[in-house]
């Protein structure tokens, strides 16, 4: 007895087009009814032009058994999708899946080396889309049924969860990658696991409003040396409520302004004065006195002024040029 066997070669299509997502509504591991309908597929083709449009975008990865989503396993691309298309083919030929009539969603995918191999080698029959939850929408208020608007990534796969691909993804084992949001804020909280939704609320609160408080504080001390600074910088301070407000937004920078202002200038020594020669009976060179020096009398009275400018803002709540000039005033006629 003869026996008839044909071969069937694992050609690639010459478009490099190929179907990732058929319509429908699929179930998930995690309970979620995925519907992959009319809405879902132009969503994530007009999404993927929008990446497709920044610079340098390489494509969507193409992984083997979503090996990328593990820390221990190869990251190796097998592909990259370069392209996207929805197809919304007619009932009365959907059903012609070996001509690549289908409905959904279509990938144009520029293989690796790898990827060629293990497809054209038919190691690999079968593709799996994935999306992330908060790409996804609530369709019609139902939590557990959701509508993917963008396209995350696709994995190589003999056994996906969407069934009706036309063969070359959501593996039927896949698992939703989700964070335990309550479970990080309770730890960041301080709060105990059981705490109830009140408690978490309140102490949120609690934080806000210490928060809050700390900026005030801050605000105050800040404006606090702020005066201190306009008072010792008082004699390379121009435009007083400019120079405040250049504190206010950025102390340290400003002072080293002010610091770099109000260092004396360099001056050219003056040569000493020759003695005149007077030709007459017990001459003599007359003297001369020079001092850039403030005397201690000047700078005590400097010192006066500047308190009592401070006392005067302080008191009265006056402005710094206001209470200098009445500090100024006071002290002079008190001398």
């Amino acid at each position: 007895m003869k026996t008839l066997t044909i071969e069937h070669p694992f050609t690639l299509p010459a478009d490099d087009w190929f179907h990732i997502a058929p319509l429908g509504e699929f179930e998930h591991a995690s309970g979620v009814r995925q519907v992959i309908d009319d809405a879902a597929c132009d969503a994530m083709v007009s999404n993927f032009g929008k990446d497709a449009a920044t610079p340098n975008f390489p494509g969507l990865l193409v992984d083997f058994d979503h090996f990328s989503h593990s820390s221990d396993k190869t990251s190796a691309a097998a592909g990259w999708i370069t392209a996207l298309r929805a197809e919304s083919v007619p009932s009365e030929i959907s059903n012609l899946k070996s001509e690549g009539k289908a409905s959904g969603l279509w990938a144009q995918i520029r293989w690796s080396d790898l990827g060629e191999t293990a497809v054209r080698g038919g190691r690999y029959r079968l593709v799996s889309p994935v999306w992330n939850r908060s790409d996804c929408e609530v369709v019609n208020g139902e939590e557990n049924k959701v509508r993917p608007l963008r396209l995350s990534r696709v994995a190589l796969t003999n056994d996906p969860n969407l069934k009706g691909l036309v063969p070359l993804t959501n593996r039927t084992e896949a698992k939703e990658e989700t964070m335990d949001y309550k479970s990080k804020l309770l730890e960041l909280l301080g709060l105990k696991a059981e705490a109830t939704d009140e408690q978490i609320v309140t102490a949120v609160e609690a934080q806000l409003a210490e928060a809050q408080n700390l900026q005030q504080r801050y605000a105050a001390l800040l404006a606090e040396r702020v005066e201190d600074d306009l008072l010792e910088f008082t004699a390379v301070v121009g435009d007083v409520e400019t120079v405040r407000s250049q504190l206010l937004a950025n102390r340290e920078g400003t002072l080293t302004t002010l610091r770099a202002l109000r260092q004396p200038v360099a001056l050219p020594v003056a040569a000493e004065p020759k003695p005149v020669l007077h030709n007459r009976a017990q001459s003599r060179v007359p003297e001369t006195i020079f001092s850039a020096e403030k005397s201690p009398a000047e700078e005590a009275r400097a010192r006066r002024i500047a308190n009592r400018t401070r006392e005067l803002q302080k008191q009265l709540g006056l402005g710094h040029t206001q209470a200098f000039q009445m500090a100024r005033g006071e002290i002079e006629k008190a001398a």
